[in-house]
């Protein structure tokens, strides 16, 4: 279904997790029965209301995450993590309220284009994001996946110094 089958595995995870509810909750999900291949690209993020608005905190941040994003997000939030330019963190930011508000998974694919070198394409981002919580209470937390593909190693860059995000895709996925 998806371009890579890690993700496809965490959807599978997912999936069987809802147990017949349209979304799983929060205490379905563990880290030690899910498929090991995607542990390290796993993020999990609490979606705290915050007046009219929402914010967006990371709890888990897998380790190749860890590495290409030069630093260890966990507990920090996004809209003070992810960075702005050329309007990313808006970009990032409005795929979690979609997710939210459409209580449905979410799969988007991407390209971070290289800094130091303008117009070339520095890695791919393949990204599906699946809510977690109750019918009652809404979408309480957000279980994601994130694989990117390098093309130029960039030295001294971390992954989000691109001179430009270029998303190809996003859509919500068909669930049973």
């Amino acid at each position: 279904m998806l371009r890579d089958a890690r993700l496809d595995a965490l959807l599978r995870y997912w999936s069987e997790q809802r147990n017949g509810s349209p979304l799983p909750p929060r205490s379905a999900i563990d880290p030690l029965d899910m498929p090991t291949e995607v542990l390290p690209f796993l993020m999990l993020v609490d979606v705290i209301p915050a007046g009219e608005r929402r914010r967006y905190r990371y709890r888990l941040f897998g380790t190749e995450m860890v590495i290409a994003a030069k630093g260890d997000m966990t507990w920090r939030f996004l809209d003070e993590c992810v960075p702005e330019k050329d309007g990313y963190r808006d970009y990032i930011l409005a795929l979690y309220e979609s997710l939210v508000q459409e209580r449905r998974p979410l799969y988007s694919t991407g390209d971070f284009l290289a800094h130091a070198a303008p117009g070339t394409l520095e890695r791919s981002t393949q990204r599906l994001m699946l809510p977690l919580g109750t019918p009652e209470d809404g979408v309480t937390h957000v279980l994601a996946g994130q694989i990117l593909t390098a093309h130029v190693q960039v030295e001294g860059h971390p992954m989000h110094s691109a001179a430009l995000y270029r998303e190809h895709a996003h859509r919500f996925l068909q669930i049973d």
